[in-house]
């Protein structure tokens, strides 16, 4: 079993990081360079969760 921390530092070390002031639309490798994903802004939504015994259950997710 690999730790957790050293997998992400992995993980972290193979990703281009950018310091982003405000919204920002950029192109993603991998995808259409015409094609613009928006960064910089966070977005939550949420799962409801069936069967858990609680009434009005849900599971927040939050990107940004």
């Amino acid at each position: 079993m690999v730790p957790l921390g050293m997998v992400l530092s992995r993980l972290f070390a193979q990703v281009d990081q950018k310091q982003l002031e405000k919204r920002t639309f950029l192109s993603v490798p991998g995808y259409d360079p015409k094609e613009k994903f928006e960064f910089g802004v966070i977005t939550s939504f949420a799962y409801p969760i069936e069967n858990s015994g609680l009434t009005d259950s849900y599971m927040m997710v939050f990107t940004y």
